[in-house]
């Protein structure tokens, strides 16, 4: 639904003297005269029969006549009222052939718009620069990465298409508990046949139990489905007020009656849902209506007489609604016959807050929103006051107050995707003067008209309305679901000299939004990984051995490494984010091994030789400066019997760790383990020949770091060995300055 041209008071005088006067020119350079077609033309332009008017001019283009600039403008008016937008875009095309220069900023304004339905967002921001208070919106139409923001998609919409649509219009849905009620300016049926249609086009206030209502999902639409829903011609009916949006849905005229609706679609037809009783002698029309927790129902209507200029406006009305009918009506205090309409109310659950849409003189834009306060339910309303926090130069339209303290709203004057779009705002900021208003992004809104917005207690399911299939407007129902989509945090913990990756290595994982410490051991390719399902700015610590945070000086010996990263939140799927830079830890990791090069034992012996010590005491001088438990072990190559090596082997292991405690190490923090040929390096198992060289490679001494022991004794030492993978940790049980040096 688009825009109406407010004609101003002075202009529209101006226009109706000279049609007294017959003063008009058709032909600007021919001097011809006024031909019936287009005083006819010019009369229902005058009267906002948009529908007729056109009939008329395209009726004079037709016999040959050259329109000028002046109605060429006029002829696109009517298509743009009729929401005829690809014949308005060829009369502006004709229009801009001729004379370019004669573009006012309502035709641009429109030919944006006409732009942005087509994705031509660049060509649609041309058109608005310069125009005052569109410099936003034209600002966002020329910038990819707005346009991006609010076209991205969400998984967590699920849109759906209800029964109750049809080719005629259905819109301004509200929910009232589990009653749909909702506007359309379809000819209503019985089961077997249509009836009272008299070929006026009110839009009336249909209803329908929603949990009754057969839907599908948007995306299963098929192309039959979205043609039979324009198979009504909308522009069959005659438009003629201002202020429904579109100069539309009155009563039509005598040269209408005969297009208003074909006799066979009405035989047998049958729609969803009922019509709301009690509302046979009020002409409603421009569609919205709302409810307070009292059944005061609100709504917009025609008033009863044109004025002299045969525009018949909008004022508010309400009345007592009982679930089926509407009782007591009557007329609010909005509105004026002869200046301006007031429509689409929007009141909250306790009555004393009203907001609506206007046209009425000094607004900021084409339609604002108002609102009225009263402290009761019993008292009148006050006298109405701008929204200009919201306000633009566009129009401002279809409020809707929700339980949760939400105004929603919709506006062609903001950045947004083209044409009507919706945005919301906390009532709270609102009546505080800040504008906090947020844009709904696709699928919600789109490049056409997205307006109406209802919904239950949250804003989880409901529905709205979108002219987004055929050009005609339906009801579109919505559930929202925040999909948690997570990150898949992945790391290595390795050797600080090396490089080689580190198993079996505890990592303390600390999310300070869950205050929570996730334990994670490291796999045998030295990897770790966790998922975290929310943004968060996380820290990553790798502990290889016991250390006493709280005694100075000690802390050399802790053997730990840790960082800090952001964990982003993925919007369509899980995704893996490496950590930035591997944990290094010092080379005597637990579960590290190394080979003692060097180490030979005569044939058959297992003495220590001269040549082999100096290799042992560089072992023992690392275990006096690390705290190290290990397991010293010795293998043989395969020849001689099995049972023969694990013997060699043992009592070669049990005299290098007698060495080693000869030096002064604790025999408790060393093991001796002979392997025999159990453990080849190699294919040189029995059987399979291979050099000598192949053979020394299985001859070796190895060490393997199993634990760290010195701290074990010492009062406040922290033993990162005893977590299991998996545990979640108060991170008051670690010491106090745990993650102190990761931020």
């Amino acid at each position: 639904m688009k825009t109406i041209t407010q004609i101003s008071n002075r202009i529209l005088t101006s226009l109706l003297l000279l049609l007294a006067m017959g003063s008009f020119t058709l032909f600007a350079q021919s001097g011809m005269n006024i031909t019936a077609d287009i005083s006819q033309g010019d009369a229902a332009y005058v009267a906002k029969k948009y529908v007729l008017a056109a009939g008329y001019y395209e009726k004079s283009i037709a016999r040959g006549n050259v329109l000028t600039p002046v109605y060429w403008t006029k002829l696109a008016d009517c298509y743009w009222q009729t929401r005829s937008y690809d014949k308005c875009k060829k009369a502006y095309d004709h229009l801009l052939a001729k004379n370019s220069g004669s573009l006012s900023n309502t035709d641009r304004i429109r030919l944006a718009e006409i732009a942005a339905r087509a994705h031509q967002y660049k060509k649609a921001g041309e058109w608005l620069k310069g125009i005052p208070g569109f410099e936003q919106k034209a600002e966002a139409f020329m910038d990819a990465g707005k346009l991006a923001e609010m076209e991205k998609d969400s998984a967590d919409w699920q849109m759906s298409f209800p029964d109750m649509n049809t080719p005629y219009r259905e819109f301004a849905p509200l929910l009232n508990s589990n009653t749909l009620l909702f506007s359309s300016n379809r000819p209503y049926a019985s089961k077997t046949r249509a009836f009272d249609w008299d070929g006026g086009n009110y839009s009336r206030l249909w209803q329908v139990d929603k949990n009754t209502l057969s839907t599908q999902p948007v995306s299963s639409l098929t192309g039959k489905q979205i043609t039979d829903l324009s198979a009504i011609p909308t522009k069959s009916k005659e438009k003629r007020i201002a202020g429904v949006y579109e100069g539309a849905d009155t009563k039509a005229s005598a040269p209408a009656l005969s297009v208003a609706f074909p006799r066979n679609y009405l035989q047998g037809n049958t729609f969803v849902g009922s019509l709301v009783e009690g509302l046979d002698n009020v002409p409603y029309n421009a569609g919205g209506v709302s409810i307070d927790k009292n059944n005061t129902i609100y709504f917009s209507a025609n008033y009863d007489h044109p004025d002299a200029n045969k525009i018949n406006r909008i004022r508010l009305m309400q009345g007592s609604y009982d679930g089926k009918k509407i009782t007591n009506i009557k007329a609010l205090p909005f509105g004026d016959p002869n200046q301006y309409s007031a429509m689409h109310p929007a009141v909250n659950p306790e009555g004393t807050l009203l907001v609506f849409s206007s046209d009425m003189p000094n607004g900021k834009g084409g339609y604002d929103l108002y609102v009225s306060k009263r402290n009761d339910s019993s008292q009148s309303w006050g006298e109405p006051q701008k929204l200009d926090v919201i306000n633009t130069a566009g129009n401002e339209v279809f409020p809707s107050i929700t339980e949760d303290g939400y105004l929603y709203y919709s506006s062609d004057g903001r950045p947004g995707l083209g044409g009507l779009d919706i945005y919301r705002i906390p009532l709270k900021d609102l009546l505080a003067g800040n504008d906090s208003s947020e844009h709904l992004s696709y699928p919600i809104n789109s490049n056409t008209d997205d307006f109406g917005w209802t919904q239950g207690a949250s804003a989880s399911t409901g529905f709205f309305t979108s002219d987004r299939i055929g050009g005609n407007d339906n009801i579109f129902g919505f559930n929202y679901e925040k999909k948690i989509y997570s990150s898949l945090i992945e790391g290595y913990v390795k050797d600080k000299r090396t490089l080689q990756p580190i198993s079996d290595v505890s990592v303390f994982v600390f999310d300070p939004k869950e205050r929570k410490v996730y334990v994670l051991k490291t796999d045998a390719n030295g990897k770790y990984s966790m998922e975290v399902k929310h943004p968060s700015d996380i820290i990553v610590k790798a502990v290889a051995n016991p250390c006493n945070y709280a005694i100075e000086g000690v802390k050399q010996n802790c053997n730990c490494d840790c960082l800090a990263m952001q964990v982003v939140n993925p919007s369509k799927a899980t995704m893996v984010q490496p950590a930035p830079r591997d944990l290094l830890l010092d080379k005597f990791a637990i579960g590290m091994k190394w080979k003692l090069d060097n180490i030979h034992y005569d044939f058959d012996k297992w003495n220590i030789r001269a040549d082999a010590r100096p290799i042992l005491d560089s072992l023992v001088t690392i275990m006096k400066i690390y705290p190290i438990d290990i397991e010293l072990s010795a293998h043989t190559d395969c020849r001689g019997s099995y049972s023969y090596n694990d013997t060699l082997s043992d009592k070669r292991a049990r005299s290098a760790v007698a060495y080693i405690v000869s030096k002064g190490i604790n025999q408790n923090r060393i093991i001796a383990k002979g392997y025999g040929e159990h453990q080849l390096l190699n294919r040189c198992d029995n059987g399979v020949w291979c050099s000598e060289a192949d053979h020394q490679l299985n001859r070796r001494t190895e060490i393997k770091v199993l634990s760290y022991s010195s701290d074990k004794e010492t009062p406040g030492a922290f033993d990162p060995n005893k977590f299991k993978a998996g545990e979640q940790l108060d991170p008051t049980i670690l010491p106090a300055n745990f993650f102190e040096q990761c931020k």
